[in-house]
């Protein structure tokens, strides 16, 4: 009982901190950034469209232009490119046939492309014709008949919350850094060592009350958001007049964010008390992060060094369900390692007054 009565008083301290709130407004600022679509999944306007358009969702707007559409516009944007000097008159006359069979109802726009592909001037340009008019962006019934085909009755909630796991994992292991940080730190820029080693409480207590007062809302806070967004999809569905199925987003938290963030927090508290200076672990756990971040580095599906990657991106190839236990069972455990390792380094620390923390 005392003991969780010491993680409330440390956790009512730290949601009301400066560092814990400008984390939260920088965390919830990127992630509507980074999932703005949420707000716009199904389309009830124009202005939704130019938002998912912005936003790059382009696989549930674009819709296939009709042959004479994409002959047209083809055949317009040639002669544009011919009067503009873009194609010299002396290549225009080789556009003649092409622009001639454009027009012919007799020839399909891939009859042309067929006809074409040994041109070796002509052939990139209808190439270019191909991929800006062989789609349009979609009316707001097209969109949605989009949406309707692809999702079915699961919604948009099994992607916006893998792109919430994988964003939120990114960005979160930059932003705990300096909450971690200022745990330790704290006692040490108010003066407050020789109060604290007189207090009763042992190294490990206060280690784990210090780590769980930040950890515990932290965590909090990310179930909470992604709930929320989660909820905001199905019930802009349901108000559509879409029958969608919830998913559950307890699954993806405990199974994906929990793990890496409990991970990344507890490599902070012990680089922090083994180092004990700022400048110089903030580079190495920065880079640490970066290399774990880069696309890449971890793309081997079939090798065992995509198992040491504590960032799990659920935007790539999917990763099998036995080695997504061992990953997730090792950097549980890892983490709970570089706990103890925290409590144990503290101890020692705490018998020599000289080796603070700082800057």
């Amino acid at each position: 009982m005392d003991a969780i009565k010491l993680i409330w008083f440390e956790s009512k301290k730290q949601i009301t901190s400066f560092p814990f709130i400008i984390t939260l407004v920088l965390l919830t600022v990127f992630s509507f950034t980074q999932m703005s679509e949420v707000f716009h999944i199904p389309v009830n306007s124009e202005s939704d469209i130019q938002a998912l358009d912005r936003a790059g969702e382009r696989d549930f707007i674009d819709v296939s232009n009709t042959d004479e559409e994409l002959k047209e516009k083809t055949s317009q944007y040639l002669e544009q490119m011919i009067s503009a000097g873009t194609i010299s008159d002396e290549n225009a006359k080789e556009f003649e046939p092409v622009l001639t069979m454009l027009k012919d109802d007799n020839y399909t726009f891939d009859d042309i492309y067929l006809a074409m592909k040994d041109n070796s001037y002509i052939f990139p340009w209808l190439m270019a014709s191909k991929s800006q008019f062989g789609n349009r962006l979609g009316t707001v019934d097209e969109v949605n008949s989009n949406i309707q085909a692809e999702l079915g009755t699961k919604g948009y909630s099994p992607i916006l919350m893998e792109k919430y796991i994988t964003y939120v994992q990114g960005i979160s292991a930059f932003l705990i850094f300096p909450l971690f940080l200022l745990l330790l730190i704290r006692d040490y820029r108010s003066n407050m060592y020789e109060v604290v080693y007189a207090q009763p409480l042992s190294p490990t207590k206060y280690i784990l009350n210090r780590y769980l007062g930040i950890f515990i809302p932290f965590m909090l806070y990310l179930y909470l958001f992604g709930l929320i967004l989660n909820l905001i999809s199905v019930f802009r569905f349901i108000g559509s007049g879409y029958n969608v199925l919830y998913t559950p987003f307890i699954s993806y938290f405990v199974i994906y964010l929990l793990p890496t963030t409990f991970f990344f927090s507890s490599l902070i508290m012990l680089l922090m008390l083994l180092i004990r200076k700022v400048v110089a672990v903030f580079p190495i756990y920065i880079l640490y992060i970066i290399f774990n971040m880069t696309p890449g580095v971890f793309n081997d599906t079939s090798s065992w060094i995509r198992l040491a990657n504590p960032i799990i991106r659920l935007d790539g190839d999917a990763i099998t369900i036995s080695s997504l236990i061992v990953n997730r069972s090792f950097y549980i455990v890892l983490g709970v390692v570089f706990l103890l390792l925290s409590c144990n380094v503290y101890r020692q620390l705490r018998t020599n007054l000289k080796k603070v923390i700082s800057i």
